[in-house]
């Protein structure tokens, strides 16, 4: 297979998975709280436009943005989630061991399944590092490149657990905000976890 059919290849990939990820979207969002729904729209806008955690965003930008995934959720909500094409294979979407098997070879990974509240997550980035712990296997994933709003930054799957940094970032910057607004927090506490921290993960 030459270079350009493998990039072809791969945006394929790519494309397949995100478009789950707009169904699992369209299918789970009524199930967060306002606040919460907002909180992760706010995180995935960053996400999709590069941005740093604590980089402010313009809010009729990210408005309209929402906008438009508001209408998006009425096409996909009712749609199946998409088998997955590598090569000329097809795989179930759920079916995690086969398609990361296909994948391995790109260094990436893929991931797929229930999280709190049974609402339906896909992923799929780069593979930093694996490793073990006792009787678990660890994954540790860089940059993702497709991720729905749930995007939880760890999950654990029989004897795998999967750590997500970018996920993490937004997650940390948000408790330390948190702790920062509090107006009786001590010194202590403020200095807990500050940006510093969280531009090592980067």
């Amino acid at each position: 297979m030459t270079i350009s059919a493998l990039m072809i290849e791969m945006e394929d990939i790519i494309a397949q998975v995100r478009h789950n990820c707009e169904i699992a979207d369209a299918k789970s969002w009524g199930t967060y709280s306002i606040c919460g729904l907002l909180l992760r729209l706010r995180d995935q806008y960053r996400w999709k436009k590069g941005y740093k955690p604590w980089i402010e965003i313009n809010h009729s930008e990210i408005l309209d943005w929402v906008s438009e995934k508001e209408k998006s959720w009425e096409l996909f909500a009712e749609e199946p989630f998409q088998n997955i094409k590598i090569y000329d294979d097809y795989y179930l979407p759920f079916n995690l061991d086969s398609i990361n098997i296909a994948i391995k070879s790109k260094g990436l990974l893929y991931g797929a399944g229930f999280i709190g509240g049974l609402r339906p997550s896909f992923f799929l980035g780069y593979l930093e590092k694996t490793w073990r712990e006792d009787d678990f296997y660890v994954y540790l994933l860089d940059k993702e490149i497709a991720r729905d709003i749930g995007a939880a930054p760890s999950l654990s799957q029989g004897k795998d657990i999967i750590l997500r940094k970018e996920p993490l970032r937004y997650s940390l910057w948000d408790k330390f905000r948190e702790v920062k607004s509090r107006k009786s927090t001590t010194h202590t506490e403020e200095t807990a976890l500050c940006p510093s921290d969280l531009r090592l993960m980067v």
